[in-house]
């Protein structure tokens, strides 16, 4: 059995290139031997921190803190970095915990969407804190932009919370024109925000879904508004569409389910 090994065998054993490899010995982290015609020879203690590399690499562990270990190895330091890979672990079981979570709650989400009713209906809610970007005509053409630049801008708070909504406000200037493809603000609606900005107002509020292209938003709005006369209501604040199952879920648009949320309050 052979006590060393050339370049092409340890890479094909390890899945490396031998550029790796050589990117290793440049870090001062393996120290091949030179055989003949100047081929490197691999020993088994570069075999043992090849082991050692492949372990911290997977648990992103900084290249100039392996380095240091290696070259300075002992009892002590070894029981050192494994309670640091330790603590590496334990995070990232946390991380894959809250991203269970996520997608849990994703889940639930898209089935209780899909089984959202049509008609329109009379909902009690509370506040709900919300995130906004914009304070001016929006388009349909410019929504999804304008949410990818909110979620950024709080995506350190978003990770937090568990359960936020995308939204958007129509504007009611744009409404009273018949003109229903715009915007005064986008909302994400997150349950649990302590500095949000803005906050829907708790009540009553009329309720309608709508399933398909968002061009059905004009006949929706107009059943929503048979509907609150029919009960004896009236608007209080701008109606706020909200996003349940659209482009992050699906390609095809006869899927996407939108709500229309409208406060209201009785007719004198």
């Amino acid at each position: 059995m052979s006590d060393s090994y050339r370049i092409r065998e340890i890479a094909r054993l390890y899945g490396l290139c031998a550029d790796t490899l050589r990117y290793y010995e440049e870090q001062g982290i393996l120290s091949p031997e030179r055989g003949e015609n100047n081929y490197r020879r691999y020993r088994i203690q570069d075999i043992c921190n090849l082991n050692v590399i492949r372990e911290l690499r997977e648990l992103d562990m900084p290249m100039e803190r392996i380095r240091d270990y290696i070259t300075a190895r002992s009892v002590p330091s070894t029981l050192r970095m494994m309670e640091e890979e330790e603590r590496i672990i334990d995070s990232r079981i946390r991380e894959l915990r809250q991203a269970r979570r996520d997608v849990e709650r994703r889940i639930r989400d898209i089935r209780e969407a899909s089984a959202l009713p049509e008609a329109p209906r009379l909902l009690e809610l509370s506040g709900r804190p919300c995130y906004q970007l914009g304070n001016e005509v929006i388009l349909d053409d410019n929504m999804d932009f304008l949410l990818r630049k909110l979620e950024k801008k709080h995506e350190t708070v978003l990770r937090s919370l568990d359960d936020e909504k995308i939204a958007a406000v129509l504007s009611a200037e744009h409404l009273a024109r018949g003109e229903y493809g715009c915007f005064s603000s986008v909302l994400l609606i997150t349950p649990g925000a302590r500095d949000w900005d803005v906050l829907l107002e708790p009540g009553l509020y009329a309720s309608a879904v709508y399933r398909g292209s968002y061009a059905r938003r004009e006949e929706t709005m107009g059943r929503l508004r048979e509907f609150m006369e029919g009960q004896g209501l009236h608007p209080l604040d701008a109606p706020v569409e909200i996003y349940h199952i659209d482009a992050h879920e699906t390609l095809d648009r006869e899927e996407y389910v939108t709500e229309i949320q409208l406060r209201v309050g009785k007719n004198p």
